[in-house]
């Protein structure tokens, strides 16, 4: 299980300011087929400052999902990281 690449990020709240939500397209390899898919997910800005990953799967995956997560949440937090989450 690889993520390959997170796209087509799109800001989707707007009123609540300690939670970003997000649409987005992902691109990962299972066994060695490339499949994309949609997902949605939150950030969550807690008292303490830390961060709180909330990950929805849109398109039925032909795997289990919590190693996707898993991964997802690792490559959402490099976005975090880098800054390179649309405002």
């Amino acid at each position: 299980m690889v993520v390959s690449q997170i796209t087509d990020i799109v800001r989707t709240s707007e009123l609540v300011y300690y939670m970003d939500e997000f649409n987005a397209l992902v691109i990962y390899d299972i066994l060695g087929n490339r499949t994309e898919g949609k997902i949605r997910f939150k950030i969550e800005n807690t008292a303490l400052g830390t961060k709180n990953i909330y990950i929805t799967i849109i398109d039925q995956v032909d795997y289990p999902a919590l190693p996707l997560k898993i991964e997802l949440k690792k490559a959402i937090q490099k976005l975090i990281d880098d800054d390179a989450l649309p405002l």
